[in-house]
């Protein structure tokens, strides 16, 4: 599913989900030098998309490539610590193809850091995150691809 056009080109946003697919798009600084020549004018993209395989953490100044737990079967505390300690005021979790729920014991780190955590399956948080971002919310998320 391919998401509507937004305006939002300071930060990395979420353009595309398929399963097993993500199409990140974020400014071309981010990108390293990213400069095309057009018959000698020299012009920057407006914004670089990348398509992730694989799990991966996004935010607005934040992307985290292959992200470790690569199911939600491999989850575990040290990476429910990492996602509430990422200065995010909301954390959507992304579980994959379906909505799972981690053990109430094992999200308790959240309250403990006075952050937010949504669990929806990976394509309701790509949407929900585009959403919120395009908002300017401080948010993250974890978007399981296995």
């Amino acid at each position: 599913m391919k998401f509507s056009l937004d305006n939002v080109t300071a930060g990395y946003m979420i353009r595309r989900y398929a399963d097993g697919a993500v199409t990140v798009a974020y400014p071309p600084d981010r990108a390293g030098p990213n400069v095309v020549d057009i018959g000698g004018r020299i012009e920057r993209p407006r914004m670089v998309e990348e398509v992730l395989n694989s799990s991966f953490i996004v935010s607005h100044n934040t992307l985290i490539r292959d992200w470790d737990p690569q199911s939600f079967d491999a989850l575990n505390d040290s990476h429910f610590a990492q996602l509430a300690e990422l200065g995010a005021e909301i954390v959507l979790l992304g579980t994959g193809p379906r909505m799972r729920f981690p053990a109430p014991a094992a999200m308790r780190i959240f309250a403990q850091h006075r952050v937010g955590l949504e669990v929806m399956d990976s394509g309701a948080a790509c949407r929900t995150y585009g959403v919120l971002a395009a908002e300017g919310r401080n948010i993250a998320a974890a978007i399981l691809l296995g």
